[in-house]
């Protein structure tokens, strides 16, 4: 199903299987802010960082385009042409993945400031046109 390395890596890799089973849903409640970048923008910011001798400190590799963990089930179930309605509990995730339960449900609202201010230009804005390029 997928044609790119990127879907098979990562975070994208163990909600897959979920979504291939046809239960694929949120995990927690759906509610939490969920950053996500895709592996050509990440690939590309580093090489635009050295290109342009950016200062030095942190940045947000992320997409400019936060989504819900609801809204980020939700286009990948249409992506991979499969519902999205099972939710995973809080306690399942954390009987099924221990104490990363507690990252895969926390909530954080993160823009790469820097580098838009910076110019950098992301491949991938927008979370459908990144999915599909991995499927």
């Amino acid at each position: 199903m997928s044609k790119k390395p990127g879907s098979k890596e990562g975070a994208l890799k163990k909600m897959l299987i979920p979504f291939k089973l046809y239960i694929g849903g949120p995990l927690g409640n759906g509610k939490q802010w969920f950053p996500w970048i895709h592996l050509d923008d990440i690939v590309n910011i580093y090489i635009y960082v050295l290109d342009n001798d950016v200062r030095s400190g942190a940045y947000n590799a992320c997409s400019p385009k936060p989504v819900t963990m609801n809204e980020f089930a939700s286009i990948l179930g249409k992506v991979m042409n499969r519902p999205s309605f099972f939710k995973v509990p809080r306690f399942a995730l954390a009987i099924a993945a221990g104490g990363v339960a507690d990252i895969i449900t926390a909530s954080l609202k993160v823009i790469p400031k820097k580098l838009l201010d910076l110019g950098y230009k992301f491949k991938f804005e927008n979370l459908k046109d990144a999915l599909a390029d991995l499927f």
